[in-house]
């Protein structure tokens, strides 16, 4: 009996040595091959992995079984078959090619293991992955590695039809790797407990993946100084979930126009995919130019070039020549006005057109409308009049008019964020003397609030700033002039003589820093504003003479309309404006157009066949989700000017989420859905009730 008991105690004694020993010998010890087993991870025979050549070998694996490390060696290693465990034994593999794999698994293996390990490229970070797991691969485990210094710290490498399938990759960490996981065409695998370190451009990306798991997994200090830094993102894949996750630290130091940097991305066709519970905390740039940064975003891009800017849906037989268009913040409705007189609404359900409403306005030539923040209201310019229409789904009513001094009003702009009305105005028509002026309107009445002449001039067209604090007119001088508004005061800041004779449109992007213009002739001109300066950055000339100007939603693209019948978008990078796209022929001469609040379509009226159009643009992610997570801290060179959460393409799900310290807590895209479970929620403001922004209230929800 005390001979039994003694070879328990030993037996016991042995096995919690092993558990909590820093390295094991599988080949000599049998409590480590016993707890592996049990595991269902070894059995009992151990071969040697003998790759200690300083310069480095390849080791290929080619039968099933058990594998080892047996020191620290130098080299690689091929898996080329089915049931593999390789124990890395706590061992370091180092490799001194960055363009080259560490171990790479062949295409079409199942059950293999890789444990307890550190990879290491020396030579790194190159194109070369850790673990690279290619086309077909099932079963694929890898647990308790550490990879440093490679391209991608593990790789699984699916093409389409041939996805890496049901792998799960656990308690690994990520030191230094330009991408620490990557997922590209790989269905239903698990990533828990993993962690990204200092990576130099992501940390955990998903590419055409689809009913993946990211769960409690982190991302610390992921650093660009040359592109797009994300902590997590997934585009055209579909049904991913990221669970428990966090980043901190998402930072990019490159100077490119539109860099930027994410706690969360999601973009292209992504679908059903869901960001629950999630933390991002500091998504920072340290560019001095145009780099951004968001908590949580979802990104739309431009369509292909065989379908961007086909057409949609036609609306023909309208009344007098519509030369100003607006989309509806709910991206269900777009208002139009004519110089005959008339107001209209048209409904448009994503494949047609239908007039709901059309009313007959005070004066008798419309040049300019736009909608208040929350749908409810319609501004127009109505020959000497300031007028608000209300809108309540089915018909218009006139509110109330102002008459500006006996003035011409020209334009209107409704603020983003506040019930305050924008009007340029000449003081007589074929006056050489203008104003802009703010008007606040309270539900009922319009209260006249700021006024500041425009010299010798008078403004064709006014927009805001996306933070509300600034007006920016284009005048008939061709200056592009900024004022800044405190709410009480309209103050001249600066402005910009463009080369021209005057500017007859004018649009502040979504970013905030640029400005675009058009001239009335053939160019068109982006201006830099900053610090109360006004500068031109660049004028391109479209070859055809351009009646309006509109910014997409994520301020990288431009659409305009010429007089010859064309719908054009142009691209601007920071320093230059160049051709991206041109529509088919649209008959007649065009005069208004508006990119829509999802970036999804394009507006486009006729003066000649009295037709209006819709094309397309832009396609995002769609049914996604986001729920109960908070984003802190998103700013730039250390100001507090980032976006903490933006859905800026529609039909996803934004649902009682959190922002703390960032310049604009909630960017919203249309028509995304803001909180399901709202009982009886009938307007955006009730469907945003759950989302809480501490330092701000999403604009137009005030």
């Amino acid at each position: 009996m005390r001979i039994l008991r003694f070879f328990l105690f030993f037996t016991m004694l042995t096995l919690t040595s092993i558990l909590f020993a820093i390295r094991v010998d599988p080949q000599t010890t049998d409590g480590a091959r016993m707890i592996l087993d049990k595991a269902g991870q070894v059995s009992d025979e151990w071969t040697p992995i003998p790759i200690p050549d300083p310069n480095g070998s390849v080791y290929t694996i080619s039968s099933p079984g058990n594998y080892q490390l047996i020191e620290d060696s130098t080299g690689q290693i091929v898996i080329d078959t089915d049931d593999v465990c390789l124990f890395l034994n706590c061992y370091l593999l180092e490799h001194s090619n960055a363009n080259e794999n560490i171990i790479t698994i062949n295409s079409d293996k199942t059950n293999v293991q890789i444990l307890s390990g550190c990879l290491y490229n020396s030579a790194g970070p190159g194109t070369g992955a850790g673990v690279l797991v290619n086309t077909g691969c099932s079963l694929i485990t890898l647990e308790n590695i550490q990879v440093k210094n490679c391209g991608h710290g593990v790789k699984l490498n699916g093409q389409n039809g041939s996805e890496v399938v049901e792998c799960k990759i656990a308690a690994c960490d990520f030191v230094g790797n330009t991408t620490g996981i990557q997922l590209y065409h790989a269905d239903r695998n698990r990533i828990e407990k993993s962690a990204c370190f200092d990576g130099l451009q992501a940390g955990f990306e998903l590419l055409h993946s689809e009913v993946n798991s990211i769960i409690d997994c982190k991302t610390f200090n992921t650093i660009s100084d040359l592109s797009t830094a994300i902590a997590f993102t997934s585009r055209d894949g579909r049904c991913n979930m990221f669970k428990n996750c966090a980043s901190k630290r998402t930072e990019t130091g490159a100077w490119e126009f539109c860099n930027k940097s994410y706690g969360f991305l999601l973009t292209g066709t992504e679908t059903k995919t869901k960001i629950i519970d999630c933390v991002v905390n500091k998504v920072t740039t340290t560019s001095e130019n145009d780099a951004i940064s968001y908590g949580i975003h979802i990104d739309p891009i431009l369509l292909e070039q065989d379908e961007i800017l086909e057409e949609k849906a036609e609306l023909t037989g309208l009344v007098g020549a519509s030369v100003s268009v607006a989309w509806a913040p709910n991206e269900k409705y777009i208002a139009t006005v004519d110089y005959g007189g008339y107001l209209r609404v048209i409904l448009f359900d994503g494949s047609t057109l239908t007039l709901v409403d059309s009313i007959a306005t005070v004066g008798s030539t419309v040049q300019s409308v736009d909608w208040s923040p929350d749908g409810k209201y319609i501004v127009i310019a109505d020959t000497d009049l300031v007028s608000v229409y209300s809108f309540d789904g089915s018909s218009l009513a006139l509110i109330h008019s102002a008459i500006p001094d006996g003035a011409t009003v020209d334009t209107v702009s409704w603020s983003p964020s506040e019930n305050y009305i924008a009007v340029g105005s000449q003081i007589a028509v074929g006056s050489q003397s203008g104003y802009v002026r703010i008007y606040k309107f309270d539900g009922s009445n319009l209260l006249l609030l700021a006024s500041n002449n425009t010299t010798t001039n008078y403004p064709y067209s006014v927009s805001w700033s996306p933070d509300g604090k600034y007006v920016v007119c284009a005048d008939n001088a061709g200056e592009v002039r900024v004022f800044y508004f405190d709410g009480l005061i309209l103050t001249f800041v600066d402005f910009d003589n463009t080369p021209s004779a005057g500017d007859f449109h004018v649009d502040w992007s979504p970013q905030g820093k640029y400005i675009a213009s058009n001239d009335g002739s053939t160019n068109i001109h982006v201006f830099f504003y900053e610090s109360g300066s006004v500068s031109n950055v660049d004028t391109y000339n479209a070859g055809a003479t351009l009646n309006n100007i509109s910014w997409s939603p994520n301020g990288k693209y431009i659409t305009a309309i010429d007089q010859s019948g064309y719908v054009h978008i142009f691209g601007f990078n920071g320093s230059s404006i160049f051709a991206i796209a041109k529509s088919a022929y649209l008959g007649g001469f065009l005069l208004g157009t508006h990119w829509s609040p999802s970036g999804r379509y394009i507006a486009a009226s006729e003066g000649d066949y009295d037709t209006f159009h819709v094309l397309a643009a832009m396609y995002g992610p769609e049914n996604c989700l986001i729920k109960n997570s908070t984003i802190a801290d998103t700013c730039a060179c250390g100001e507090i000017v980032g976006t903490g959460l933006s859905g800026c393409v529609g039909n996803n799900g934004i649902i009682c989420n959190s922002c703390f310290n960032n310049n604009i807590n909630f960017s919203y895209g249309i028509p995304n859905k803001y909180h399901t479970y709202t009982r009886g929620a009938t307007n955006l403001s009730d469907n945003l009730s759950c989302n809480f922004g501490v330092g701000g209230t999403p604009p137009g929800m005030a």
